[in-house]
């Protein structure tokens, strides 16, 4: 697994109905052994996006299976965990801080009566590059990537999903 941060001392935000970008990580097919607690965020949302495979995730009581292509979101708050042990399952996660959407709960970017998974379908190359540049651009840190990165509005192809 391969996690990545923007620094502390950028709290920049843009607008301040877009969320902040926290951080982003890589778990590839060879990491599929990295040890995963059951956890919850009080104030991120993250945002996985399962590359390749298939496997088990818990959801707030519940277990789902994801494959690629799945977008699964964990709301702030949300007992999660991913199992992906024995299988072979690639995937990012974007970690957004601040999310505020009109008609829902701070720190929820869906109902959280609503199924957590989202099948990409025809959106899947879009929204995998974006997580990708995301991932590539932190990675790189060239000059301006902090903004760069915030900038990456993903609500924008939320229509396409949610």
């Amino acid at each position: 697994m391969h996690q990545l941060f923007l620094p502390k001392s950028f709290t920049q935000k843009f607008n301040e109905n877009n969320p902040c970008f926290i951080y982003i990580s890589q778990v590839n097919i060879e990491d599929r052994n990295h040890p995963r607690t059951l956890h919850a965020h009080s104030d991120i949302v993250e945002l996985l996006l399962v590359t390749e495979g298939k496997g088990e995730i818990f959801i707030d009581e519940r277990e789902y299976l994801v494959e690629k292509g799945d977008l699964v979101v964990y709301n702030s708050d949300v007992v999660h965990e991913e199992f992906f042990k024995n299988e072979a399952v690639s995937s990012y996660c974007i970690g957004l801080k601040g999310v505020q959407e009109k008609g829902l709960r701070p720190g929820a970017l869906i109902s959280d009566q609503e199924m957590p998974i989202f099948k990409t379908r025809e959106n899947f190359n879009i929204i995998k590059n974006i997580f990708e540049t995301c991932f590539l651009v932190l990675e790189q840190r060239q000059l301006n990537y902090a903004t760069i990165v915030q900038q990456l509005d993903l609500r924008q192809y939320s229509g396409h999903i949610f």
